[in-house]
């Protein structure tokens, strides 16, 4: 997986900014904004201001939901200017999708993805998770009336009656819980976007009905619509390292008239039973369902595939 490495984000005055956003109650826009950014500077200084008045800006500064003007030849990216009319997916952009238009691509290239796959991966972005912040935004202070979205998780980051959390460092910690959300959203698009392609190539080395990549995919959706490599009909089981970090073995839904599916007996069982009955001795269980099994290693998954195999065989 590429690395997604955020800049530093630290407050400070105009004078010494090069990101200039308003002061007071935040919410998704400004922050995921400021988030964004950080994947474009290795360190954000941003000042939040009452108002640009008075302020002199230096031409390289960004100034972002702030000014009521949006020229992105001058850095200046407010969506409340009437240029700034650029619709996607029926929801009108706002500060943090003018941003990703302008910054978006220069980000992927940065991070050495391959060309081929910066359309999707931007559009993914774009779709799940900017949208979502564009959508909700003004609904944010209304957050109590309906249920929780991405906007009013960083409304709630904002300062309450009584609170010693004051507004800069609260709206800091609302910029790295965005970060969090906006590395797992660029990563998972990734994945999406290059993942056929890996599978691909593992599909194209499988033998003996099984599918062994040493990576963790959504493999069972992808050999079954997303393959026209004939060789994917002939893969029964797959075989892949699972989060937990043990290994697991699922069957496939590849050709039904080939399907092939785990012995009964196994169905259910765990621990020492399992590796009793199925003469492995890492195996640890295999679901009551006979969806998938499991095991410590990959060898020992690998020989929980070729048994079942057998007995299909039978």
């Amino acid at each position: 997986m590429l690395s997604i490495k955020f800049g530093e984000v630290i407050i400070t005055n105009p004078e010494s900014a090069n990101a200039i956003t308003h002061a007071g109650t935040f919410n998704g826009i400004d922050v995921y904004s400021t988030a964004l950014l950080s994947l474009v500077f290795s360190q954000v200084r941003v000042a939040r201001v009452e108002s640009l008045d008075g302020i002199e800006i230096h031409p390289d500064t960004i100034v972002y939901d702030i000014g009521g003007v949006y020229n992105p030849e001058k850095n200046r990216y407010d969506h409340r200017d009437s240029r700034a009319n650029g619709w996607r997916y029926m929801t009108k952009r706002k500060t943090f999708g003018l941003l990703l238009k302008q910054f978006g691509e220069e980000v992927l290239i940065h991070m050495r993805l391959d060309k081929k796959y910066i359309k999707d991966v931007y559009e993914s972005v774009e779709h799940y998770l900017v949208e979502a912040i564009d959508r909700d935004e003004v609904h944010s202070e209304h957050r109590h009336r309906n249920a929780m979205n991405a906007s009013s998780e960083i409304y709630d980051f904002n300062p309450v009656e009584n609170d010693s959390d004051f507004s800069d460092k609260a709206f800091l910690n609302a910029v790295q819980h965005a970060e969090i959300v906006l590395r797992n959203t660029i990563r998972n698009a990734i994945g999406v976007a290059t993942g056929p392609d890996a599978i691909e190539k593992e599909i194209e080395k499988s033998h003996n009905g099984i599918l062994a990549p040493e990576f963790f995919y959504p493999l069972q959706w992808e050999v079954h619509s997303g393959s026209r490599n004939p060789k994917r009909d002939e893969i029964y089981f797959i075989v892949y390292p699972y989060v937990t970090g043990d290994w697991w073995v699922d069957t496939t839904r590849t050709a039904w008239d080939k399907h092939m599916e785990f012995p009964k007996e196994w169905e259910g069982k765990r621990g020492d039973d399992f590796a009793e009955i199925t003469g492995v001795a890492d195996a640890t269980s295999c679901d009551s369902m006979g969806l998938h099994c499991r095991a410590k290693t990959r060898a020992g998954a690998m020989r929980l595939a070729e048994l079942a195999i057998e007995a299909n065989n039978k």
